[in-house]
Formats: structure tokens, C-alpha cells, sequence
């Protein structure tokens, strides 16, 4: 009687067990970049404000003067001046201290918010940023993400050919 050979089955169960760690290894390379996007891009969202006020500093803050502010109505009437018709207004920071300027942001035309920074003090307009400049991270995420992502294909595409490389001897 013949006794199984063993060690043959063994290597097969090996061999198995190998691919399927590598497979493991093959998913986790392709998880990877999207996983780090995703965790940049909610870095980046969670400090937004602190991230805009450090790169545009000159827009939000203002020389503190010994006059009162300019009253809300009127700072409102000369942001709206810079802006179409139809813009409407969401949201207004005036007064938070000293220091700050006032913001008004506006939905310009339904589609984006485009903000205006004045002077409490003089009503002089310190800039405009709009919804898609504000964000200079967004940029930065972009270019990142297009690189993994080319990175990732290229992986993808590399792991193919690996496999089929495998299969075939």
C-alpha cells in the first residue's frame, strides 16, 4: 500500500496560503494611497479655518484703532457693492474682537461662496476670496491625488502583469 506523499500536498496548502497572504499584501498597497487621501482631506477640513487665516493673515486681521466699529448695516451696504445682483448672503462674522475684520460671505449665482474682508473700522475692502481660491489646500490635495492615483494604476497594472507572469510559468 502506498502511503500519500505529504509533503506535497504540504507545499500545495503553502503555496495557497502564500498566495493569499500576497493577495493581502497587493490589496493593502492599493488601499494605502486612498486611505492617506482620505485622512489628508479630513486634516485639512477639520483646521480649515486656522489653515485660511495663516495664508491669507492680511485679509482677516486689522489694526486695532481706539474708534467704535462702523455699524453692521453700512460695512453690509459696501460689501455688497462688489458683488452681482442676485448674490445672496450666508453667513456674517462682525465684532468677534478687535483685531478681526469683518466677513461677509455670499452663494454669488447658486454655485459657490465668495467672501468679502473689510476694515470694521474704516469700511475699506481688504480683499475678496472666492470659494474656489480660498481653499489653497484644495490644490495641494488635488496634485497629491492625481499622483497616487497614477501611482496606484501603475501598481495595479504592474501586479497584472506579475500574476500573469506567475501563471504562465
Amino acid at each position: 500500500m502506498q502511503t500519500p506523499n505529504t509533503s506535497y500536498s504540504g507545499q500545495k496548502e503553502y503555496a495557497a496560503h502564500g498566495m493569499r497572504y500576497r493577495w493581502y499584501f497587493y490589496l493593502a498597497l492599493l488601499l494605502i494611497p486612498v486611505i492617506t487621501i482620505l485622512a489628508c482631506n479630513a486634516i485639512t477640513n477639520f483646521y480649515n479655518t486656522h489653515i485660511d487665516s495663516w495664508a491669507y493673515h492680511d485679509r482677516f486681521y486689522v489694526q486695532e484703532q481706539n474708534q467704535d466699529p462702523i455699524p453692521s448695516q453700512i460695512l453690509y451696504e459696501e460689501a455688497r457693492k462688489y458683488l452681482p445682483a442676485n448674490a445672496i448672503l450666508v453667513s456674517a462674522k462682525i465684532d468677534q474682537s478687535p483685531d478681526s475684520s469683518a466677513q461677509f460671505k455670499f452663494k454669488v449665482n447658486g454655485l459657490y461662496n465668495q467672501s468679502i474682508f473689510l476694515n470694521p473700522y474704516t469700511g475699506e475692502v481688504l480683499g475678496v476670496l472666492d470659494g474656489q481660491q480660498s481653499n489653497t489646500r484644495f490644490w495641494v490635495g488635488t496634485v497629491i491625488y492625481w499622483l497616487l492615483l497614477l501611482l496606484t494604476c501603475w501598481l495595479a497594472l504592474w501586479c497584472a502583469l506579475r500574476i500573469e507572469r506567475c501563471r504562465s510559468s
